[in-house]
């Protein structure tokens, strides 16, 4: 039997966050850890509101999740319940979405890059790769292993999604 590995970091690392935000990533089995290694419920349990300078990454890539954990964290987590309505609300968000919202809060963040690597214990054609995220507050461009190939002259040539964005992001930097 072969595991399936798909680790995941996001960048940049030193983002700050509100509870509710905190919690929402959490919901998608997040690790958020801070100075010192401290996770977001250390923080919060010391009453720090809002974490800064928090580094965020996934053991296991995105996910789901677990709603009757979250639930339960949810119970114990120390929030408002405005809080609490507003992580679920965050918890219901697409990937990209969610990043937004922390982009929201860190005004000086221009764009969060993720970036996760596929792999297998038995090494098997297709068992490896990766893809990559990248979000700003009015686009969002996601990269897999098949987002580019290499023609027969060696030339690499990206996906008509790839090229849009490109083309957007230089209209933006040349208006």
């Amino acid at each position: 039997m072969a595991n399936n590995f798909y680790q995941t970091t996001v960048q940049p690392s030193e983002l700050t966050l509100t509870p509710a935000l905190a919690m929402a990533l959490k919901a998608h089995e997040a690790t958020i850890e801070g100075q010192a290694d401290d996770t977001a419920l250390d923080q919060l349990a010391r009453g720090d509101r809002d974490q800064h300078d928090v580094y965020v990454f996934f053991e296991n890539g995105w996910s789901d999740g677990d709603e009757t954990q979250f639930a339960e964290d949810l119970k114990v987590s120390g929030l408002s319940e405005e809080e609490q309505v507003e992580a679920q609300r965050l918890a219901q968000l697409p990937e990209e979405d969610l990043y937004r919202e922390i982009l929201l809060v860190n005004p000086k963040v221009a764009a969060i890059e993720v970036n996760s690597a596929h792999y297998c214990s038995k090494m098997r054609p297709g068992e490896f790769g990766g893809h990559g995220l990248y979000v700003t507050r009015t686009h969002y461009l996601h990269i897999g292993d098949h987002s580019a190939s290499i023609d027969k002259d060696g030339k690499i040539k990206v996906t008509a999604k790839v090229q849009k964005f490109v083309a957007a992001k230089k209209k933006k930097v040349t208006a």
